[in-house]
């Protein structure tokens, strides 16, 4: 199975193009076809633009969830989902935590007509679905560098808390910036901090925490399915997940 070349696609309907291919095919049912997609490589014109110190596992990882969150057809945010990019991912030790890893995930887009409200500025609808989107992502990253064999088990999570702060706005045309920065990465919830800059303006336009938690989701035994994940239960600290690349 392939990805798609077409370049009229945008990055995420390209990834989903292997999903789709992959069912219409007739060799994979969906659960099949989610347990190749997660584990397949991603094309490197994809992933190429993505810069930061992350290794390449988890420079993927929000690519693929990002292309999982998006639709092909209409839906919430559409439009800037599809136009918003992942510029740069990082991963770095806690300086509180010896035994964590710390994820950042750097997304920027474009402010449009279907961003703004009627007097032209940014809506206040936008920041927090990049704080949403932005905290689930920077998660999975440190998650991925503590097993990057893991990296997908259970990672279904439901927003249980977002305190937001509005401080500025952006206008039709600014370049915004939406950085999120995992805070805590325990089993029972999730703790990540996303700031959303104006960087036409170089001020701040809304900053905030949201607090994830575990949803029954991650009960289902999805991992049964695909005996390749079964008993890899051993954590890996980064020197030796960067040694495996």
């Amino acid at each position: 199975m392939q990805f798609s070349t077409d370049p009229d696609l945008s990055p995420y309907e390209r990834m989903l193009s292997f999903i789709q291919n992959c069912i219409a095919s007739g060799s994979h049912d969906y659960y099949s076809a989610m347990n190749l997609y997660y584990s397949v490589r991603v094309p490197d014109d994809l992933l190429s633009p993505i810069g930061g110190n992350a290794p390449r596992p988890c420079k993927e990882v929000p690519l693929k969830l990002l292309s999982m969150f998006r639709t092909t057809q209409g839906g919430f945010a559409h439009g800037p989902g599809h136009r918003a990019r992942i510029v740069e991912v990082n991963l770095d030790p806690s300086k509180e935590d010896n035994e964590r890893m710390v994820g950042t995930v750097i997304q920027e887009l474009v402010v449009e007509k279907d961003m703004v409200n009627g007097q032209g500025n940014l809506d206040g609808g936008v920041a927090p679905w990049l704080i949403d989107e932005g905290s689930t992502l920077a998660y999975a990253v440190a998650k991925t560098a503590l097993n990057p064999l893991k990296a997908f088990e259970g990672h279904s999570t439901a927003s249980a808390f977002i305190e937001e702060y509005f401080h500025g706005t952006a206008r039709l045309g600014d370049t915004i910036r939406a950085i999120s920065t995992s805070k805590t990465s325990g089993i029972i919830d999730q703790v990540c901090r996303t700031e959303v800059r104006n960087i036409t303006t170089n001020k701040l336009i809304a900053s905030g925490n949201q607090i994830k938690s575990p949803t029954m989701a991650n009960n289902q035994p999805w991992k049964e399915k695909n005996p390749k994940w079964k008993g890899k239960e051993d954590k890996l600290n980064l020197e030796e997940f960067q040694a495996k690349l």
